[in-house]
């Protein structure tokens, strides 16, 4: 029985060495974990630190610098399509497409392919041509309507071939409109009548000889339909961008529009139906003297001979054709447009009566009638050289080519 009792307290105390054994190991295997998990969690906050690091570099130099040009990009090219697609093409089909468009690109390359200026001519040539054909009257004519109450009348061709010729950076600024206008009677000197040398038919434009003409007021009225521009530069911006860069270059637009505004014509395309020359121009009072002095010693003997004559020109040759046998058609033929074929004969002989007063109808439109009616005294007719008369045609044929061209192909040789 001893036997076995020191068996049973050896086997216990190997047992207890044993257990005491895996304590020490479960220890050290902990504080062995311990400090792994403590490396681990370092390297954890180390690479977490590293990751925003990272991430911060990118957003702040890659990303963020991304996405301020992909912004900028999209308001500039917003903006395009808000300043071509207005007035009555604002809720167009394409306009709508483009900007949906130009919301989903994902780059400033995909956003550049979009050619806004492309589909908005195409539109604005479709909405013009239409608008032709409804508003041509009954003499082919339309009226187009552009910047601040400025109009033009032209032919329907020379419509369709304006729309042709421009692009929707210049179409979506006019409107084409039906013919209103009036007849207007003004009283205008040689100067202001071009000279006198206008005829029945004569295509004009209207300038004022005030410096302020620009700022007649239309307070009384109603406005047109606003188109935001001029022929090939009184334009207008209504689009507004964010960057700078796009309100330096409104500022400027903007600058050039006034500018141009000031030098377009005040009426543009006025046609002239009748003009009469003040009657005195065909009075004809001549007076010559004739004086000789005789000297005889102390005596001296004047003598002088003085004739004058005074006429009419249009009583004779109304007098010379009602005293012949010659029918109706020969005074017809003295006295049309005689007043018009004097003017011819004095620029051709460069001597005229240069206070001769003119009475000409001119078709304007109806916006333009209160100024030129209020302003008879300080505006100018002029010729837009499209529509000059043959004697201009045949001096600048004269001059450029004939002469000039002559003139270089001798100095060549």
């Amino acid at each position: 029985m001893d036997f076995d009792a020191g068996e049973k307290g050896e086997i216990d105390s190997k047992n207890n060495l044993k257990l005491k054994d895996k304590l020490l190991k479960f220890k050290d295997d902990l504080s062995n974990k311990n400090k792994h998990s403590k490396n681990l969690f370092g390297k954890i906050i180390f690479a977490l630190i590293i990751l925003v690091l990272v991430s911060s570099i990118f957003y702040f130099f890659v990303y963020h610098p991304f996405q301020n040009e992909l912004n900028l990009e999209k308001n500039s090219k917003l903006n395009e399509i808000n300043t071509l697609y207005k007035g009555p093409l604002e809720i167009n089909d394409n306009a709508y497409a483009l900007k949906n468009q130009v919301n989903r690109a994902y780059n400033v390359d995909e956003i550049k392919s979009v050619d806004v200026l492309m589909f908005a001519t195409k539109d604005w040539r479709m909405h013009h041509s239409a608008k032709i054909v409804d508003c041509k009257d009954d003499f082919g004519r339309v009226m187009m309507s552009y910047g601040e109450n400025k109009n033009i009348i032209m032919s329907v061709k020379d419509a369709n071939d304006f729309v042709k010729d421009n692009d929707a950076k210049v179409l979506s600024n006019v409107e084409f409109e039906k013919v209103n206008t009036v007849i207007v009677p003004v009283s205008l000197s040689r100067l202001q009548a071009t000279a006198g040398l206008i005829s029945v038919g004569s295509v004009v434009d209207i300038y004022s000889l005030r410096d302020n003409s620009t700022d007649y007021d239309y307070m009384d009225e109603e406005e047109p339909m606003s188109t935001n521009g001029t022929v090939n530069g009184s334009l207008e911006n209504e689009g507004k961008m964010d960057d700078a860069s796009f309100d330096d270059d409104l500022e400027i637009t903007e600058d050039e529009s006034s500018e141009s505004a000031d030098e377009d014509p005040l009426v543009s395309g006025a046609t002239v139906l009748a003009i009469l020359r003040s009657k005195d121009s065909g009075l004809v009072d001549s007076a010559i003297s004739k004086s000789n002095t005789l000297i005889k010693g102390n005596e001296t003997r004047p003598f002088e001979n003085t004739s004058s004559y005074s006429t009419d020109v249009e009583e004779q040759l109304k007098k010379a054709v009602l005293n012949s046998n010659n029918s109706d058609s020969a005074l017809d033929s003295y006295l049309i447009s005689y007043g018009v074929r004097l003017s011819n004969y004095e620029r051709m002989s460069n001597l005229g009566d240069l206070d001769s007063e003119y009475i000409i109808l001119l078709e304007v439109p109806q916006s333009d009638v209160n100024f030129v009616i209020n302003n008879m005294d300080n505006v100018i007719l002029t010729i837009p050289t499209d529509f000059a008369p043959n004697w201009v045609v045949s001096e600048l044929n004269q001059t450029y080519y004939e002469n000039l061209y002559q003139n270089q192909s001798l100095d060549f040789f």
